[in-house]
């Protein structure tokens, strides 16, 4: 039997789990704030990165992180206590 050829399949383990769902209602954070944001990523680990802090619904902040691969950027939603602003 042959087999299919496939192309490798994306790694998202390095970005943010998604925690808040789609909270609303939610306002987009203009001009865009740098934060450092420590939480859990979809491959289970808990990481400290930077990351841009783009909106907000109540105690959620919506942060984009670079995708590296995988996309230019990747958004997540995550309790407001974890992230902190980014010192200058």
């Amino acid at each position: 039997m042959a087999t299919m050829d496939r192309p490798p399949t994306a790694d998202y383990s390095h970005l943010l789990v998604n925690a808040g769902g789609e909270p609303r209602p939610q306002r987009a954070i203009s001009p865009l704030r740098r934060g450092v944001a420590t939480a859990e990523t979809i491959g289970g680990d808990v990481v400290t990165l930077e990351v841009d802090v783009v909106g907000r619904s109540g105690r959620w902040l919506c942060v984009a992180q670079d995708g590296g691969a995988s996309w230019s950027h990747w958004c997540a939603w995550v309790p407001a206590d974890q992230v902190r602003a980014a010192s200058m």
